[in-house]
């Protein structure tokens, strides 16, 4: 006559293997709302200002004088 095995076995979340897969997944998701928010509150500084670009632009023009190829030059 065959016997039984009798398994006393434990709900799956009492189980290490299950929360481990759980655990990996939603620690990515957490590093990605972290990055987000490290990326929207500490924006890069611009490397030149748009003022400073106009400044720089004016005077390499002056410097170069008509000789220069301008923007309406074809």
């Amino acid at each position: 006559m065959p016997t039984r095995r009798i398994t006393d076995t434990e709900p799956w979340y009492r189980q290490f293997w299950p929360w481990m897969l759980i655990a990996l997944p939603a620690a990515a998701v957490v590093a990605c709302f972290i990055t987000l928010w490290l990326a929207l509150t500490h924006a890069d500084p611009l490397v030149i200002k748009d003022s400073q670009y106009q400044q720089v632009r004016s005077e390499l023009r002056a410097q170069a004088g008509d000789d220069a190829p301008g923007e309406d030059d074809g």
